[in-house]
């Protein structure tokens, strides 16, 4: 049986690749990644995925929002450079 986190998507990207990029973001703060939800517009032929990130803090302190945004901000820019894909967000 195939290892699903080895498929690729329409613009052939591996979601091994998105998996390893927003942990390397993220580092110590990322608890989980995982691909939710995945939809292909048949008149675009696009695929859009969705996926979900879980954050924990680092020691007994909380995260603020500005902490994950700055992180997750950095995900969305590195997704642009480093893949040919749309943004959806």
């Amino acid at each position: 049986m195939a290892d699903e986190n080895l498929k690729r998507d329409e613009a052939g990207v591996l979601q091994n690749d998105i998996f390893d990029l927003i942990r390397e973001e993220a580092g110590e703060l990322i608890e989980s990644v995982t691909l939710q939800d995945t939809f292909f517009h048949p008149k675009k032929k696009m695929e859009s995925n969705l996926f979900e990130m879980i954050f924990r803090p680092v020691g007994d302190r909380a995260l603020s929002h500005s902490e994950v945004n700055v992180v997750t901000d950095r995900i969305k820019e590195r997704l642009l450079d480093e893949f040919e894909i749309e943004k959806r967000w």
